[in-house]
């Protein structure tokens, strides 16, 4: 059985021999003969030329079988037999709408708003309409209109700002929900949102502020916010605190409990985040990111024995290890041991993904380890022709065309590699060697002063961390 339709009530009079059409059809409908009720408004419309009220009927029941282009012309000829009908022009908004022919929706829902400037359901859909265009200045003042109709839908300016937020207008979306959070002061989640447009908008300062209010013994995620906001104001121990915080107020939380190593990491208390990724790895032993943060933490502790022992049994593990490929290679290289079984894991990940520009930069990079340039150079080249922006690949092809005695070429790609990441200090080391081979005293000296404003093992450490915020 089908739901009504309220056919019936489209009829201008009460009791004409258009109603009793309108009725049939419905009851048609209600019993599950839509053929036959369509039948019977297609006869409708025939029979009775001038009015609006089969279109509109027979328009509402395509919409509800989902014929939507069929729809929207019957309700664009019901608004042409009545152009003065805001019904006629709502349901052909709607219709254009659910089709996803927003401009074509926009025009006839705005038509409806003259209309009928009070109906809340046109300006609602209006108010969609306006959304999925990204056309927030006038969203904005559909919103205050349905507002002042009805003053207690502080959803619209909730609606309003998530949408703001997803185009990463954040300044606008703070607006928004401020307005919200006005009309509707005991609501936590508007509150919430609030504090996470202002992060998200630099107002480090205000989202603090409104974020301390909303602190709770069970507030585990306005905890994590807070650990976020800390971060960026330069409270470390506040920030890991509230991470900390967040990670036991909700156990079962992955992405707590990965944020709270990441800080723990990034400050550098190794044995602390060892400590805490051991036991993630029991309560998530399916989280490939908390095995990833796990063996980071072990190989900035200087642990990297134990840190690849971790990855090399995660790869096995995991179906597709890519993340976990940059920091194998990582932990192999500083001892100097395993390469071989490293580059077993990235020829064995290669031969299913041939064109994946990292695999065949780390098995190029292995290859430079184990001093075969030669092997080297076809990796990287192909790894930079697929990702240029790659300074790490420039820089692993320039070192193996060293290694091979081609300055020419090295320098070439240790240029890029500087320009696509000029804090590299190991780049500019290499390029003042290049250049002084090559004869260039004076560029070769500017790249050593370089060199020498840089250091390297925070690069080293800034490469590896990075890896932890990829995974976030």
């Amino acid at each position: 059985m089908n739901a009504a339709l309220g056919l019936a009530a489209l009829a201008q009079t009460p009791a004409d021999p258009l109603r009793a059409c309108l009725a049939s059809a419905e009851q048609q409908w209600k019993r599950g003969h839509s053929g036959p009720a369509i039948l019977q408004l297609t006869a409708c419309a025939r029979e009775f030329p001038r009015s609006p009220s089969p279109h509109l009927a027979l328009g509402r029941l395509l919409k509800n079988q989902g014929e939507l282009m069929k729809a929207a012309a019957e309700f664009q000829t019901a608004a042409r037999l009545d152009p003065r009908s805001p019904l006629a022009a709502g349901e052909l908004g709607l219709a254009r709408m659910m089709s996803k022919d927003y401009a074509g929706a926009l025009e006839a829902l705005r038509g409806a708003a003259k209309l009928a400037p009070r109906d809340a359901s046109i300006l609602f859909s209006l108010f969609q309409c306006e959304l999925e265009l990204k056309q927030f200045d006038a969203s904005a003042e559909t919103a205050q209109r349905i507002v002042h109709l009805s003053p207690a839908v502080p959803e619209m300016f909730n609606r309003l700002a998530a949408e703001q937020v997803r185009a990463g207008d954040y300044r606008h979306a703070v607006s928004n929900l401020e307005r919200a959070a006005t009309l509707d002061q005991a609501d936590p989640l508007t509150r919430y949102n609030l504090v996470l447009a202002l992060f998200k908008a630099g107002e480090t300062a205000r989202a603090l502020a409104a974020a301390e209010p909303l602190r709770t013994p069970e507030s585990a995620e306005v905890e994590n916010l807070l650990g976020d906001i800390f971060e960026k104001l330069e409270r470390p121990l506040d920030a890991v605190h509230a991470y900390q915080k967040a990670a036991e107020l909700a156990p079962a939380n992955e992405d707590y409990r990965f944020d709270f190593i990441l800080e723990m990491v990034k400050h550098e208390t190794y044995r602390a985040a060892i400590l805490v990724a051991e036991r993630a790895m029991i309560d998530f032993p399916q989280s490939q990111r908390l095995r990833l943060a796990l063996a980071i933490a072990l190989y900035l502790d200087q642990q990297s024995e134990k840190a690849a022992s971790v990855l090399f049994e995660a790869a096995r593990y995991f179906a597709d290890p890519a993340p976990l490929l940059p920091t194998l290679v990582l932990t192999v290289e500083a001892r100097h041991e395993r390469l071989d079984e490293a580059e077993s894991v990235l020829a064995a990940y290669r031969a299913s993904h041939p064109d994946h520009a990292q695999a065949l930069y780390l098995s190029g990079r292995l290859a430079v380890a184990q001093d075969e340039p030669a092997r080297a150079v076809p990796l990287l080249a192909r790894s930079v022709a697929l990702n240029p922006q790659d300074a790490d690949a420039q820089f692993q092809l320039g070192l193996a065309y060293e290694h091979l005695g081609q300055s020419q070429a090295a320098l070439e790609r240790y240029r890029e590699a500087s320009q696509l990441n000029p804090d590299s200090s190991q780049t500019w080391y290499r390029l003042s060697q290049t250049l002084r081979i090559l004869g260039e005293k004076e560029a070769a000296a500017a790249a050593l002063r370089r060199f020498s404003d840089l250091h390297r093992r925070e690069n080293e450490r800034t490469e590896v961390v990075r890896f932890l915020y990829q995974a976030r």
